[in-house]
C-alpha cells in the first residue's frame, strides 16, 4: 500500500484532512521534481504521443470533477470519494489497455 494512501486514510479517520491533502500534494511535487528529475539526469525521459493524447484530457476531467465536488464547503463526501476511486480505477484500466494495444 502506498504511504500516501495510508497517511490519507489515517489522517481522515482522525479528522485531520489537511494533513491528507498536504501529503498528497507534497508527494506529487516530490515525484515530479526529484524522481523524474533524477531519472532524466541518468537518461532522457520520453512519453509517446498516444499516452500524451490520453493523459492530458484524463487529467483535465479529473481536475474538473474534483473542483465540482469541492464547490460546497471544500469537502469531499464518502460517495464523492468513491466516485474518485472508481474514476482512478477506470483510468488505470484504460492506461493498461492503451499500453497493451500500442505494444503490438
Amino acid at each position: 500500500m502506498p504511504p500516501e494512501l495510508v497517511t490519507a486514510v489515517t489522517s481522515s479517520r482522525k479528522a485531520v484532512s489537511d494533513l491528507a491533502v498536504g501529503n498528497v500534494l507534497g508527494a506529487n511535487v516530490a515525484n515530479l521534481s526529484l524522481i523524474i528529475g533524477t531519472a532524466a539526469v541518468i537518461q532522457s525521459v520520453a512519453m509517446d504521443r498516444v499516452t500524451q493524447l490520453f493523459n492530458l484530457p484524463a487529467m483535465l476531467v479529473m481536475i474538473t470533477v474534483l473542483f465540482w465536488m469541492l464547490r460546497t464547503g471544500f469537502r469531499v463526501s464518502r460517495r464523492e470519494g468513491g466516485v474518485l476511486l472508481a474514476m482512478y480505477g477506470a483510468y488505470l484500466v484504460a492506461v493498461v489497455g492503451i499500453t497493451i494495444a500500442t505494444a503490438r
